[in-house]
């Protein structure tokens, strides 16, 4: 009878977790959300199931609260990690620093938050690789959250060279991006010059983008500007090394 009960509460267990996120999906609850409370279901059918395994074995219930207060110290001492990790998802999914979906940079990774569970974050990086943070580290981290409003800034800095006219290489630069369908600061786009540097003239640009094209939007102006430098003929300067050399002086054999 044991048997049957461990069996069924492990299937029940993951009916369970399908069924709470299949029933979540369809609210409007976060998707974040969705993961951890699926998993929160799962354990506590889980629990339940050992209790009644265990009842089953002849364990009397004083003895089971004795022996399982004192496993669930001993487990608390080894797994105080993991119960980190646990309030760390809590603390995530209430404030909220990041969604599914968002683009984000914690623990020394980057990358498309997949799902927050009970125990880690799942995130996809831009090379298809998926990698798995404990919440604790999460939290211990920054976070940066580079989808966390709906535009991004995109800063230029472009080289010229020093024949370059500069009035027109800024109106060069300001007709492209007011162009740009993509660009969201159109009419109000700082461009200047920033520094003169040692073998070039560098000017400084700053537009605002929807956050979800904001790779495929810079790109897109590097390649714009590039074309429109070559038309123009505005020179973009690079490092190049001049050497001298000194005349050999014949020695006179006397």
């Amino acid at each position: 009878m044991a048997v049957l009960i461990a069996v069924l509460g492990y299937i029940i267990a993951h009916w369970c977790r399908r069924l709470v996120r299949k029933m979540l999906e369809r609210t409007q609850v976060d998707r974040s959300v969705i993961g951890f409370i699926s998993e929160i279901a799962y354990w506590t059918v889980m629990v339940i199931a050992l209790a009644m395994v265990l009842g089953q074995l002849g364990v009397s219930t004083a003895s089971l609260a004795a022996a399982v207060g004192g496993v669930g110290l001993a487990i608390g001492l080894a797994m105080k990690d993991n119960f980190g990790n646990v309030a760390s998802g809590i603390f995530i999914l209430t404030f909220k620093p990041f969604r599914s979906g968002d683009y984000i940079e914690a623990a020394g990774f980057s990358g498309t938050v997949i799902d927050i569970l009970t125990m880690y974050t799942r995130i996809r990086t831009q090379g298809n690789e998926l990698i798995l943070i404990p919440n604790s580290k999460m939290t211990d981290s920054v976070i940066k959250n580079f989808t966390y409003f709906s535009t991004r800034n995109i800063e230029f800095v472009f080289d010229v060279g020093y024949a370059t006219d500069l009035p027109q290489c800024i109106q060069v630069l300001t007709d492209i991006f007011n162009r740009d369908e993509g660009v969201v600061n159109k009419g109000n786009i700082p461009i200047y010059v920033k520094e003169l540097g040692e073998s070039s003239i560098r000017i400084y640009a700053r537009v605002e983008v929807r956050s979800d094209i904001f790779f495929a939007e810079r790109n897109r102006l590097y390649i714009h500007v590039k074309e429109a430098f070559d038309q123009k003929g505005i020179d973009i300067p690079y490092p190049q090394m001049v050497i001298h050399e000194g005349k050999k002086q014949e020695e006179e054999i006397h």
